[in-house]
C-alpha cells in the first residue's frame, strides 16, 4: 500500500488545508487485476481573521473511487480523478473582499506494462504487482 499525503498551507491570517489520500490497493488473484482504489479525501480549510470578526469555512469531503478491472485480457475502464479546492482569502482595511475556491483535479492513468500498474499524474508513481499480462488493451 501507498500512502501519500499532500499537504498544503497559507496564510491569510491562519488557514490549513489537508488532502490526504489513502487506500491504494492493487489487489490480484491468479495474474489477474481485480480492482485498483484510490481514494482523495480533501477536508478542514479553515480560515481565521481576528481582528473584528471571527470567520470560517469549511471545505467539503470529496473522494472519487478509482477501479481498474482487469478480466480475460482486457482492460474494462479505468479513471480517477482527484479533486480538491484551493482557498483564497483576501482582506483589506480590516474587511473581508471576498474568498475564491479554485477547483483543481487531476486525471490517474492507469497503464500496464510489463506486470506494472503505473501512474503517471496525481502524485502517484507505481505500484506493481506480480500480474503477468500479455499486452495493454
Amino acid at each position: 500500500m501507498v500512502n501519500i499525503c499532500v499537504y498544503y498551507e497559507a496564510e491569510c491570517v491562519y488557514y490549513e488545508a489537508e488532502c490526504v489520500y489513502y487506500e491504494a490497493e492493487c489487489v490480484y488473484y491468479e495474474a489477474e487485476w481485480i480492482y485498483y482504489e484510490a481514494e482523495c479525501v480533501y477536508y478542514e480549510a479553515e480560515c481565521v481573521y481576528y481582528e473584528a470578526e471571527w470567520i470560517y469555512y469549511e471545505a467539503e469531503c470529496v473522494y472519487y473511487e478509482a477501479e481498474c478491472v482487469y478480466f480475460e485480457a482486457e482492460w474494462i475502464y479505468y479513471e480517477a480523478e482527484c479533486v480538491y479546492y484551493e482557498a483564497e482569502c483576501v482582506y483589506y482595511e480590516a474587511e473581508w473582499i471576498y474568498y475564491e475556491a479554485e477547483c483543481v483535479y487531476y486525471e490517474a492513468e492507469c497503464v500496464y506494462y510489463e506486470a506494472e500498474c503505473v501512474y503517471y499524474e496525481a502524485e502517484w508513481i507505481y505500484y506493481e504487482a506480480p500480474c503477468e499480462l500479455s499486452e495493454q488493451e
